[in-house]
C-alpha cells in the first residue's frame, strides 16, 4: 500500500483518526528516531559512548549472526535525527559502520495502535 498511495484516511467506529502521508502518519506515531546500527568489529565501548550523546536517550545491544560485528539500537530523544550526530562519533572513533538503517513502523502497526480501544 505504501508504493501506490500518497494519502491515509483512518476511520474508527466511526470517527476521523488520522488523515496524513503514509511518512508523515508513520513519523508522527513514532516520536524518536531510531537507527539500527552495525559496526566492524567488537566494540565494547561504543554504546557507552552514543549514550554519552546529548541526542541519544537509549542504546541496546542487538544480537549478530555475523562474527567481528557489533549491532546495536539507537534510541534519539524525542523529535530528533541522530543520524548526523552519530556519524560524527564513528569518524571521531574510526568505527566502521556497516550499516545504518533508520526503523519505521509499518502502516499495519499505525493502523493497529489507532484503532485499538
Amino acid at each position: 500500500m505504501q508504493a501506490t498511495c500518497t494519502r491515509v484516511i483512518i476511520i474508527s467506529s466511526g470517527k476521523l483518526v488520522a488523515d496524513n502521508t503514509p511518512d508523515g502518519l508513520q513519523a508522527s506515531l513514532s516520536g524518536r528516531n531510531v537507527l539500527l546500527l552495525s559496526l566492524k568489529g567488537g566494540q565494547d565501548g561504543a554504546a557507552g559512548k552514543l549514550k554519552a550523546l546529548s541526542v541519544i536517550e537509549d542504546v541496546r545491544p542487538i544480537p549478530s549472526m555475523k562474527s567481528g560485528e557489533t549491532k546495536l539500537r539507537v534510541e534519539s530523544v524525542p523529535g530528533t535525527d541522530i543520524r548526523e550526530e552519530v556519524f560524527r562519533l564513528a569518524v571521531s572513533e574510526h568505527w566502521t559502520v556497516l550499516e545504518m538503517i533508520p526503523e519505521t513502523q509499518s502502516l499495519e502497526e499505525v493502523f493497529h495502535k489507532l484503532t485499538a480501544a
